[in-house]
């Protein structure tokens, strides 16, 4: 089994599609459920927001501070950006990315996607209705 780095891109809680204290929710309980998984070994969190950037560290994750309004499309860059970070700080381990909003993952689904995943250099998880993607992977960031 492949040791994991989970980035998680978050956009600051005041700038959401959705109320600052669900989106508050849906963070913390994404890194708990990561801080679970057997498989995940350091989990990245790359945000512009204060508050989530102190839950993290006090869960014992690393925090990539960005500034999001720089950017026109700042979860993506904040998810790239957190794939180099892992690449050159975490040799060795597989990278996903994982969006905060999928209120209904457990540990256990997300361990068994990670083995999946885990069997291609690059792959990702498609959305249940067809548009977008859940989880992405690669085996190498560095590269």
């Amino acid at each position: 089994m492949s040791a994991w780095t989970a980035v998680v891109p978050v956009e600051p809680l005041a700038l959401g599609s959705c109320d600052p204290l669900v989106a508050e929710a849906m963070v913390l309980s994404m890194l708990d459920l990561l801080r679970g998984s057997d498989a995940v070994a350091s989990v990245l969190v790359v945000t512009g927001d204060l508050a989530v950037a102190g839950a993290a560290r006090r869960r014992g994750m690393a925090v990539m501070a960005v500034r999001p309004m720089l950017s026109t499309d700042p979860l993506n860059d904040a998810a790239r950006a957190g794939v180099r970070w892992a690449g050159s700080r975490r040799r060795g381990d597989a990278v996903v990315v994982v969006p905060v909003d999928l209120p209904h993952l457990a540990v256990a689904e997300l361990d068994l996607a990670l083995e999946a995943l885990a069997e291609r250099p690059r792959a990702f998880v498609p959305h249940a209705d067809g548009r977008g993607v859940t989880l992405v992977s690669t085996r190498s960031p560095s590269d």
